[in-house]
C-alpha cells in the first residue's frame, strides 16, 4: 500500500538477445510501453493519478525475435485517506466508580480490512499495537486508572500508514478507598 497516486512499478526483463520492448498491463489492459529496455537491467514504468483501489499488474517483453514473456502479477493498493474513528464508551464526561473501564470505539475505512490501533490515556499509550475491524466496535479493558480526570483517545493507522487520532473524552475516575486488615491474623 501506499499514500500516493503516483507509484513506480519496477521489472528486470533477461533474454539471450536483446528486449525489443515491454508493455505493462494494469488490471488487465495495457497501460504503456517502453521501447528501451535494458537487457538484465532493472527498468520500471510511472504511473500517475491513480485512484485509491486495489490494482493488479504485470509487463509483458518481446525480444527482437518477436518471442514474448509475462511476468507473474503482481498487486498494489493506493490509498491516502486516513482511518476514522468513533468513540463510544466511556462517554465523553462521564464518572465511573472504580479503577478500570471498558473502552470502545468503531474505526472505518475505505480499503483495509484490518486497522492497528492504541489507546491513549493522559498522554501515555495503555493499549497498544491491537487490530480492530472497521465497521466493527472494538472493546479493550483497561484497569489502573488514576482518580480524578483521564483524558483518552484513539489511534489507528491503516497499512499504507495513514494516521488519525480520534477527539480526546474526558473520564472522572472516583474510586473508593481500599483496606486490608494486617493483624491480627486469624
Amino acid at each position: 500500500s501506499q499514500q500516493s497516486t503516483t507509484i513506480t512499478l519496477q521489472y528486470n526483463a533477461t533474454d539471450s538477445v536483446n528486449i525489443s520492448f515491454a508493455d505493462l498491463y494494469i488490471n488487465g489492459v495495457v497501460n504503456a510501453t517502453n521501447d528501451t529496455v535494458g537487457n538484465g537491467e532493472i527498468s520500471s514504468f510511472t504511473v500517475d493519478d491513480l485512484a485509491e483501489g486495489r490494482y493488479n499488474w504485470t509487463v509483458n517483453v518481446t525480444n527482437v525475435y518477436n518471442l514474448t514473456a509475462q511476468a507473474q502479477v503482481k498487486w498494489f493498493t493506493i490509498d491516502y485517506t486516513p482511518p476514522g474513528i468513533n468513540l463510544s464508551a466511556p462517554t465523553n464526561n462521564s464518572t465511573i466508580n472504580q479503577s478500570y473501564a471498558s473502552f470502545n470505539f468503531t474505526a472505518t475505512d475505505n480499503i483495509n480490512d484490518t486497522l492497528t490501533c492504541n489507546i491513549t490515556i493522559n498522554s501515555i499509550v495503555r493499549a497498544s499495537n491491537f487490530s480492530a475491524t472497521p465497521g466493527v466496535m472494538t472493546s479493550k479493558n483497561i484497569s489502573n486508572l488514576s482518580n480524578g480526570n483521564n483524558y483518552w483517545n484513539v489511534t489507528c493507522w491503516d497499512k499504507a500508514g495513514n494516521t488519525n487520532t480520534s477527539e480526546t473524552w474526558r473520564l472522572n475516575v472516583s474510586s473508593a478507598p481500599t483496606v486490608v486488615l494486617n493483624s491480627p491474623y486469624d
